[in-house]
């Protein structure tokens, strides 16, 4: 397998895309630098257009920023492509969190919907899309316009400390920017994450995740899922165990996945090995054993 990556957090500018309750500090249409990764609150303080939340009444005064809609552009160049992407490569713009509710576009076309700021969002694009010119846009709705939506759309929950703020918990966003006892309301946008291209062949691998299922006096069992996505509809993949004298299991595996899926999705497939073992002999207990899958 072979993966390359290249950041892209140059060139970014944030503007407000509604119109806002009360006396807003920026006009629509006004774009603003923008730091990636980062938040709209921290970028309108480094140009000195809003305070701290924690000085004073600025806290109230900004709630504003919170009920309004913002937009995150960047114009794309052909040098942000990781070199040597070739033609049989698989390219996917990637964002480790983005912060909350909205849309991504590329060159006007809509690559997804996220509504969760705790996972990261892949999207697979075209090599031929990353050209000079082409805007990148990241489209965010009010947090606060969102939550009274949901609220609407689902009821409202009994939350403890939710207060004028809503049900918090309707969204997938951290709770604490809507206040706590150790700091302001402030519910922000943003990418907090870092957001880059990658690019790949044959297949990428997203997560390992080992779980002992079974521990007992003389037998250990570990469950390895590899979660794996794929450019072809076949690729092999192999898992090894070892303790630190010796390999304890080896293995590999084929998966067939749906070639339309394989070449349309960044959804990675799931492929399962269960390892049992016996206790080493003469010893009393596991010591390690099945720990570096």
């Amino acid at each position: 397998m072979e993966r390359t990556s290249r950041t892209i957090h140059d060139r970014w500018e944030v503007e407000p895309t509604s119109s806002v309750d009360g006396r807003p500090t920026l006009e629509p249409g006004r774009r603003l630098e923008a730091r990636v990764p980062g938040v709209v609150h921290l970028d309108l303080e480094r140009e000195g257009l809003v305070d701290s939340p924690d000085l004073g009444d600025a806290e109230t005064r900004e709630a504003w920023i919170g009920r309004t809609d913002w937009t995150w552009t960047r114009r794309m160049a052909a040098s942000d492509l990781p070199s040597g992407v070739g033609d049989d490569h698989v390219v996917e713009l990637v964002f480790d969190s983005i912060d909350t509710v909205g849309e991504v576009r590329l060159g006007g076309r809509v690559l997804g919907e996220v509504e969760n700021q705790f996972i990261q969002h892949r999207f697979r694009v075209s090599a031929s899309e990353i050209v000079d010119g082409s805007v990148l846009e990241v489209a965010l709705r009010s947090p606060v316009r969102e939550l009274e939506r949901r609220v609407a759309q689902y009821g409202d929950r009994p939350v403890n400390a939710d207060g004028d703020w809503g049900v918090y918990s309707l969204l997938r966003k951290a709770a604490c920017s809507f206040g706590w006892d150790w700091g302001p309301k402030c519910p922000s946008l943003g990418l907090p994450g870092e957001v880059r291209i990658e690019a790949w062949r044959e297949a990428r691998i997203g997560s390992v995740r080992p779980l002992v299922t079974e521990c007992g006096e003389h037998r250990a069992v570990l469950v390895t899922s590899v979660d794996v996505a794929f450019d072809d509809a076949t690729a092999s993949i192999r898992l090894k165990v070892s303790e630190e004298s010796s390999t304890t299991f080896e293995d590999h595996k084929s998966k067939v996945v749906d070639p339309a899926c394989a070449q349309t999705s960044s959804t990675a497939s799931d492929v399962v090995w269960r390892v049992g073992r016996s206790r080493p002999s003469g010893r009393s207990g596991w010591q390690g054993s099945l720990a570096r899958p």
